[in-house]
């Protein structure tokens, strides 16, 4: 995981090729990759801006082009935000709800990771069984 701490509740990093873990800037291609990785969740346009569910529960969705909510437990987003203060925020419109938002322009291996928590919590499986299907 490239120097990236572990996020509580997270099994492992699917961080590897195509893209190496050098803490570049996501691409929305990225995030696609990443996503469509995950077993059973789809992809959605709507109103111009992408989200990723499983089963209907959300996993991330762009906010705008430069940011994206991430659903996680508010014991990760507090260590996300405490350990990622340049990638990882909760605006006051969020504070009552289990999401975060990511800048993609921070921590690429952090927002990866955090896409995989969120999906790990949202179906009950773990990276491990993403990396096996």
């Amino acid at each position: 995981m490239s120097g990236t701490p572990s996020v509580p509740g997270m099994a492992v990093s699917f961080c590897a090729a195509p893209r190496a873990c050098d803490h570049a800037p996501m691409r929305v291609a990225d995030l696609r990759r990443v996503a469509g990785r995950l077993d059973g969740v789809a992809e959605r346009r709507r109103g111009g801006l992408l989200d990723w569910r499983y089963h209907g529960r959300l996993v991330a969705r762009q906010v705008d082009a430069g940011h994206i909510v991430i659903r996680a437990s508010f014991e990760t987003r507090d260590f996300l935000v405490q350990s990622f203060p340049d990638t990882f925020s909760v605006p006051a419109r969020f504070a009552k709800h289990m999401i975060v938002v990511a800048d993609v322009a921070g921590n690429a291996d952090a927002i990866e990771d955090a896409i995989i928590g969120a999906w790990e919590m949202q179906s009950g499986k773990t990276a491990d069984d993403a990396a096996s299907a």
